[in-house]
């Protein structure tokens, strides 16, 4: 290492054992969220919020982000260099106690392994069937906001993984990270499953083009971006189950997310129609674009239309 440069960030290893992390399953207020993971919070306050051991202050081992050093909601380790710029992509709309237990709990995991990283919520607007897809090939896009990333978390707000050490990170093969879901008896409903949780580099997005925008309401989505990545000859990638144990968090059933009745004919068109249906055409507004949470979160609020 030169004089002046940091080490690349070592991967912490995991034991033969899975190593259980704690989560706190309670949703804490917004201010409560703000006073505990915001550099700058005073050791005293910073303790007696984290008194169960479950989090450490960001500001004793991360950068606080200043308009000078790193960009709004960019987070990096102080004493070595990430070998990878990770964006988790969150797609959101009226999921708020989700959200701020999802965000508890994900600080300190994304922390703890010495990752630079930008959590991105891009929420959809209007009463509109909700576009998960679209909302990730948005935030794929959008991610240039704040730098260029070298690899994309597709993550769904009610998952947490169990492991502490399940590396949040990309490969040469796109990974399915939420391999052992609790609502599937921590295994997973069919052997193709995509769902939940996965790591996609940027090549890898942008020689599938991202998701397809057609899947309006529940289901499909998954296993459409899984066919394609398949078609491009990537092999998908798991961890073993026992290190890809996800909690689901609770929630009332959404509205205007009914399931997809057209899913099943489109999965048969996957690989014809993604050179044409892709993020570059993606059609969205951009009412709002900017850190939130005191620069702790990206936010990006956005309306697409019915139809794609």
């Amino acid at each position: 290492v030169l004089a002046g440069q940091s080490a690349v960030c070592s991967t912490k290893q995991r034991t033969p054992q899975s190593t259980q992390r704690k989560l706190n399953l309670t949703a804490p207020t917004w201010e409560e969220i703000i006073a505990r993971h915001t550099p700058g919070t005073s050791i005293h306050d910073a303790a007696k919020l984290c008194s169960e051991g479950s989090c450490t202050p960001l500001s004793s081992l991360y950068h606080i982000p200043t308009p000078d050093t790193v960009p709004p909601a960019l987070w990096r380790p102080n004493n070595c260099t990430s070998s990878q710029a990770v964006a988790l992509l969150i797609p959101y709309r009226n999921r708020e106690m989700n959200l701020r237990i999802f965000l508890n709990n994900m600080f300190s995991f994304l922390c703890n392994q010495q990752l630079e990283y930008s959590i991105i919520i891009v929420e959809q607007l209007e009463n509109t069937s909700f576009n998960r897809a679209a909302l990730f090939n948005i935030g794929f896009r959008e991610s240039e906001r704040i730098r260029r990333f070298d690899c994309f978390i597709l993550h769904d707000v009610d998952k947490l993984p169990e492991d502490e050490y399940l590396p949040y990170r990309c490969e040469s093969n796109p990974v399915h990270l939420s391999g052992a879901l609790d609502i599937f008896g921590y295994g997973m409903p069919y052997k193709e499953f995509f769902g939940g949780v996965s790591a996609i580099s940027r090549d890898q997005m942008i020689r599938i083009r991202g998701l397809s925008n057609k899947y309006y309401g529940w289901g499909g989505e998954d296993d459409d971006l899984a066919q394609r990545l398949v078609h491009m000859r990537y092999q998908i990638k798991r961890h073993p189950l026992e290190f890809s144990r996800y909690t689901s968090i609770f929630h009332e059933p959404d509205k205007r997310n009914e399931k997809n009745p057209a899913r099943h004919d489109l999965l048969k068109s996957a690989e014809t129609r993604m050179m044409v249906d892709g993020y570059p055409e993606t059609r969205y507004t951009i009412t709002f674009a900017g850190p939130k949470l005191n620069g702790l979160i990206y936010w990006i609020s956005v309306k697409i239309p019915e139809d794609m």
